[in-house]
């Protein structure tokens, strides 16, 4: 329009025109006009520089907490670790009257002075009626080396040979034996000994 001078401003969020028009007189006459054109996509507008470091600093927030959660993790196994005193195995050693057998003691102790838990496994130990001359039945002994003789109870052998049988005691230095009974329930060990093995902390 002759004599007026006008200046366009665009709003990206409602698509607006605002049009700020001069004239003649000097008036400044603000308007809006809502014009056809739609609004600028605010999704494909250019990312200041400072925006674009946040994903970056996101990453570095969420490494900083898997390290925390990892030494979190080490502390408490590092804990576990120095609650259990030790943990090992023991070998059985077989007497003349079953020298093909086998076997072993795994052994578990804590540093409170607690129970010691235990796992007796024996293989190619004959059936106790097969042995000369014949048992009923073998018994697990611990011999303390404070104490006497307790029963631990009856190992049970297979046909193939095999058995085992866990046990609790609270010494920690002791003979485990396996003998050859022909008594039901045995008060002290016999003779017979087949399998014999020294446990020390």
């Amino acid at each position: 329009m002759p004599g007026f001078t006008s200046v366009l401003t665009r709003s990206l969020s409602f698509g607006y025109h605002t049009c700020r028009i001069s004239g003649p007189s000097g008036k400044v006459d603000d308007r809006e006009e809502r014009l056809w054109q739609p609004a600028p996509d605010l999704a494909m507008a250019p990312i200041p520089n400072g925006d674009r470091d946040q994903p970056s600093r996101l990453e570095a927030i969420k490494m900083r907490q898997k390290g925390y959660y990892v030494l979190v993790f080490v502390a408490v196994a590092m804990l576990a670790l120095g609650v259990t005193a030790w943990a090992k195995t023991y070998a059985l050693q077989a007497t003349s009257i079953t020298p093909g057998a086998t076997g072993s003691v795994d052994v578990k102790g804590d540093k409170t002075g607690g129970n010691t838990e235990m796992t007796i496994k024996v293989d190619h130990l004959a059936r106790p009626t097969l042995l000369t001359p014949p048992a009923n039945e073998y018994v697990v002994w611990i011999d303390p080396e404070d104490g006497a003789p307790q029963n631990q109870g009856v190992l049970q052998v297979g046909d193939n040979e095999k058995g085992d049988l866990k046990m609790t005691t609270s010494s920690s230095k002791f003979r485990v034996l396996v003998t050859a009974e022909t008594e039901a329930h045995p008060k002290t060990p016999s003779n017979r000994v087949v399998l014999q093995s020294n446990v020390q902390e």
